[in-house]
């Protein structure tokens, strides 16, 4: 079955810090600034990584200015405005889910009043470089033991599954969209592919699978 199957290893995300415990700040360690300075936030959502959300949005620069003058050697960047957009996380202005601005904090740090060790969902080194390995019988022996060094996403992973089953990953419309690769250096043609799964048994296995529920739950009633 290894030389019929792709094996990938790897994770969704990292964990902030790798080794050791966290070094913690307190929850309301930036709110209390803003508060202070009549900027009321309406949502905070912290980890290792600070998403806000202010009652005013007008207050957004302000607030992002009285943050940096702090100092606090846990941050690392306060995304807002333009630098924001720019980013990738959208426009506050015109989407609700965006927040006004976010303080992306050094490894390491973690904003939590409990006794977290670690934390993740940051876009720092330690929550976006996580391991990646893949293996299989059909790779060719030259390919095995090697590394690639090139720059790769873990969304090329669903890409790449397609690929090796046989499968039209251009069915996909986010990775159509996004322009997303297969992960290189495997080399699976769709020739050495696994065969396309029978459409007819997985239909048949979906009916029986009604049919089951439906006799239980008539069971049930009857009892």
């Amino acid at each position: 079955m290894f030389d019929s199957t792709l094996v990938v290893l790897t994770a969704k995300h990292g964990q902030s810090p790798r080794q050791g415990t966290a070094t913690l700040i307190s929850e309301n360690t930036f709110t209390d600034v803003l508060e202070k300075a009549g900027i009321t936030v309406n949502h905070a959502t912290q980890d290792d990584i600070g998403l806000f959300w202010l009652a005013d949005q007008s207050q957004a620069d302000t607030a992002t200015t009285l943050l940096k003058n702090l100092k606090n050697p846990a941050i690392n960047e306060i995304l807002s405005g333009n630098a924001l957009q720019q980013a990738g996380f959208g426009n506050p202005l015109s989407d609700d889910r965006t927040p006004d601005f976010i303080i992306k904090l050094n490894p390491g740090y973690v904003i939590s009043d409990s006794t977290k060790r670690a934390e993740h969902g940051g876009f720092s080194d330690d929550d976006t470089h996580v391991g990646l390995i893949a293996a299989s019988g059909i790779l060719a022996s030259g390919l095995k033991g090697t590394i690639q060094t090139q720059s790769v996403k873990t969304t090329q992973i669903a890409v790449t599954a397609l690929d090796a089953l046989g499968l039209n990953p251009n069915l996909l419309q986010g990775a159509v969209k996004e322009d997303t690769k297969k992960l290189p250096g495997l080399e699976i043609s769709d020739i050495d592919a696994v065969p396309e799964p029978n459409t007819n048994i997985g239909l048949l296995s979906f009916i029986g699978l009604m049919l089951t529920a439906s006799l239980c739950r008539q069971r049930k009633e009857i009892s």
